[in-house]
């Protein structure tokens, strides 16, 4: 027991134990708290103890064990006392405390994001087993759950558009268009299912046909994040079939300047007017209508608008006649277009009384002639703003509009130095990479034409010019091949070809070895006969080709076996990982396996 004599009470605390309770109680039934009142150490005055210097907790500890021990004394004497109120607040927590609590906290959370971020196991008695899925195929599920049947953000080349008629009625009252597709379609490889585009559309599959046959479509799946759906059969498609497609839709006009969008404008009385309007590139045309929404993909359209009759519609190709339906409903009907992309259809509904424009865009590159994918938009732009110097200076030569020509270089040259630029072809995929693409540098890329302009038609398949030359010459024919040029393929396969059959005896220019390498990997035999040639092959230079033009191969399953067997030091070596990985990683599904192989054997990597 600690003596009473040690402490010593202000005048405002009542010795409980000498004066009797008003109302006693039991012992068992008293409820003591610590007051509030300071204690008097001895061997210090009231004054002489500083209060920023006072320890609350150990004050309030010392107050805790002489009220217990009072306590034990009072019961020993079975008195009764009654509680004192607390006149004071709760303390402030030391900082000794704060630091302790936050360093509890810290290392709680350190523990959970280090268990967060562990690889996941599935533990058994022998320890963490991880499943192996790089070699297996990664299928999207669609909206109702079931495994959406294509991998690729691009669409698949078994099945093409041939023709489009499109019926369309917006409402501008209610802000909606309703309308539906009947699409052509011919099979080039044998399928049950038909991919295309969608988005934001309520659809309704109304009829099939195959050859002249109704057929009925099984199901239809979506999967929204790629915009595609998917229109499943019961039975395969069988290759040289035309397939018919009719599909009703609707869906609310566009907020925004893009797709199948309401505007609007004041008349001179000051009233709001309201019309619809499209801008479909780049990937627009598939939330007015389902479609093949990829520049490559190109068919003729048919175009029917229903309207109001105090309002007109326009659309790509001259009016044939409008037919007057019911409710002052007007139907207007256009000739069939010539044969072109999704996105470079267009039609508008207003109550104009007549529309005047200049005609003020590009008619062959961008438009008839069409890049195959959005990656050389350049092409369209470029190309297009190459020919307006060229038509000018053949036209007006006392113009120099090549001076001009000459300040624009130096204006891109600029534009192309900082770190928002991009190359002239850049790889994209997604909708926001291809958003991006739209800029003044893809526009402004006609300077690399003006360089070319006079080596193009020189290139030749020889071993003669200068360095320089080779360079050039080895990347223009590399891309001519890659984009399947017909004349390009032929002479690239003569050559490997001759290569194979002399084994290796007839020396291949080394600036179009790439190439012919390339090409040949292509096909099955060629390449057997590369990877026969990589492991007898002596040097670094031949291999490091060989390597790339193998890894290259659109065949995932020896995509996977290559880089599996570089990890394992079997035909190839650890060190060639990278470039396998590398070559892999230029196409999208190349790319999604080297990804996987990457994240799956990632402790392994870092081991070699």
């Amino acid at each position: 027991m600690i003596e009473n004599s040690m402490f010593e009470e202000e005048p405002d605390v009542v010795d409980l134990a000498k004066e009797p309770p008003l109302y006693p109680l039991e012992p068992d039934d008293a409820v003591y708290e610590p007051r509030s009142s300071r204690l008097l150490v001895r061997g210090l005055g009231e004054n002489e103890l500083d209060e920023e210097e006072e320890d609350c907790e150990s004050s309030a500890r010392l107050l805790g064990m002489s009220f217990m021990n009072r306590t034990s004394s009072l019961r020993n004497n079975n008195s009764s006392y009654i509680r004192q109120e607390s006149n004071g607040s709760c303390s402030f927590p030391s900082a000794r405390t704060l630091f302790v609590g936050a360093f509890v906290l810290l290392v709680i959370a350190t523990v959970a994001m280090v268990i967060y971020f562990l690889p996941k196991c599935n533990f058994t008695k022998e320890g963490c087993n991880k499943t192996d899925h790089s070699v297996e195929p990664l299928y999207p599920i669609s909206t109702n759950g079931k495994i959406f049947p294509w991998t690729n953000i691009r669409l698949p080349r078994n099945v093409i558009p041939v023709h489009y008629d499109i019926s369309l009625h917006p409402d501008l009252i209610t802000m909606t268009f309703n309308g539906s597709v009947t699409i052509k379609m011919k099979i080039i490889e044998e399928t049950r299912n038909i991919i295309l585009h969608s988005s934001g559309l309520s659809l309704n599959v109304k009829s099939s046909m195959v050859e002249g046959t109704h057929r009925k479509i099984s199901e239809m799946l979506e999967y929204k994040p790629w915009d595609q759906i998917a229109l499943v059969f019961p039975e395969d498609l069988q290759k040289g079939q035309t397939c018919i497609v009719e599909i009703e839709f609707s869906a609310n006009l566009s907020d925004t300047y893009s797709g199948f969008y309401k505007s609007s404008y004041k008349n001179k009385d000051g009233e709001i007017r309201w019309l619809a309007a499209t801008q479909f590139e780049p990937l627009a045309a598939r939330t007015a209508f389902p479609c093949f929404d990829e520049p490559d993909f190109k068919a003729t359209f048919l175009i029917k608008i229903k309207r109001d009759a105090n309002y007109i519609s326009l659309s790509n190709m001259p009016k044939i006649h409008s037919t007057e339906l019911h409710d002052d409903i007007v139907e207007d009907e256009f000739e069939k277009s010539v044969n072109m992309s999704t996105y470079l259809v267009a039609f508008i509904v207003a109550d104009f009384k007549s529309v005047s424009k200049e005609l003020n865009g590009t008619k062959w590159f961008g438009n008839l002639v069409t890049m195959e994918w959005w990656s050389d938009l350049w092409l369209n732009e470029g190309f297009a703003t190459f020919m307006e110097f060229m038509s000018v200076q053949s036209t007006f030569p006392e113009l120099e509009v090549n001076d001009d020509f000459l300040m624009a270089r130096f204006r891109a040259m600029a534009k192309d130095s900082l770190n928002s630029s991009h190359p002239i072809s850049s790889s994209v995929s997604t909708p926001e990479e291809i958003e991006e693409i739209f800029d003044s540098v893809s526009y402004e890329k006609l300077k690399i034409l003006s360089l070319f302009g006079n080596l193009i038609d020189k290139q030749t398949w020889a071993n003669n010019g200068s360095l320089a030359d080779h360079r050039l010459r080895s990347s223009l024919l590399k891309i001519a091949c890659t984009y399947q040029h017909q004349s390009c393929l032929e002479k690239a396969r003569s050559l490997f070809s001759t290569w194979k059959t002399s084994r290796n005896n007839i020396s291949l220019p080394a600036d179009v070895k790439s190439t012919v390498f390339f090409v040949g990997a292509m096909s099955e035999e060629g390449w057997n006969i590369l990877l026969q040639e990589y492991s007898e092959s002596m040097y670094d230079a031949e291999k490091h080709k060989i390597l790339e033009a193998l890894a290259s191969t659109p065949n995932t399953t020896k995509l996977v076996w290559m880089m599996q067997d570089s990890l394992n030091g079997g035909i190839f070596r650890p060190l060639d990982l990278p470039t396998i990985l590398s070559a892999a990683s230029k196409t999208l599904s190349g790319y999604l396996y080297a990804w996987d192989f990457v994240k799956e054997k990632w402790d392994l990597i870092i081991e070699k």
